[in-house]
């Protein structure tokens, strides 16, 4: 199998699990619609982060789609071989290893910050009681995701750079924006565990 057809596959599958999920088992296993109203008051309904994840799996198919049938269309008689199973081992490896390093970050950035703080102030606070306090409820997140961004892209591209570093920093902080700004009762992962 070549990769333009195991990319023309996955996105296949994936694009098909989308919309599984966006037309059938969203809307059957969750009560609650995107938002939810309650006197007046609007806030997030259950159904808001899994149709979001849903949505950028089918945009993400839908890309790795036009993306398998441009190749296939332009391929070249002298393209490279694929890859040896050794690389694709090291390549899920590493992949798995950035992902697993910021998701340890992410959890532990924000508790490590308050005991920092509670031995520089000589406080005496619990992370629990400062979650959803400015700059604590940002540390987690922010730096778990900037690595995890950073990591990703630097992997792919082979290289490590400036640029992609002020990249992954904008993403995170407009991430940071997009869910903290509009909802007063919506706590940054992984801030809902404490």
């Amino acid at each position: 199998m070549t990769s333009g057809k195991g990319n023309f596959r996955i996105g296949i599958v994936f694009a098909a699990f989308a919309l599984i999920l966006l037309f059938l088992w969203i809307p059957s296993d969750i009560e609650t619609g995107l938002t939810e109203t309650h006197r007046r008051q609007v806030s997030i309904g259950d159904a808001m982060i899994p149709s979001a994840v849903a949505v950028a799996m089918l945009v993400v198919s839908a890309a790795l789609l036009l993306s398998s049938w441009r190749n296939s269309v332009c391929a070249h008689p002298n393209s490279p071989l694929p890859e040896s199973l050794t690389h694709r081992f090291r390549f899920i490896s590493l992949l798995l290893g950035v992902v697993t390093a910021s998701l340890v970050v992410m959890y532990f950035a924000g508790p490590l910050s308050v005991t920092l703080a509670n031995t520089l102030t000589d406080s005496d606070f619990s992370y629990r009681q400062l979650r959803d306090t400015p700059p604590f409820k940002y540390v987690g997140f922010s730096l778990g995701g900037f690595l995890m961004v950073f990591g990703l892209i630097s992997l792919v591209e082979h290289r490590l750079s400036w640029r992609r570093a002020g990249a992954a920093a904008l993403a995170v902080a407009v991430l940071c924006l997009v869910y903290d700004l509009p909802f007063d009762d919506l706590l940054l992962p992984p801030n809902g565990d404490y």
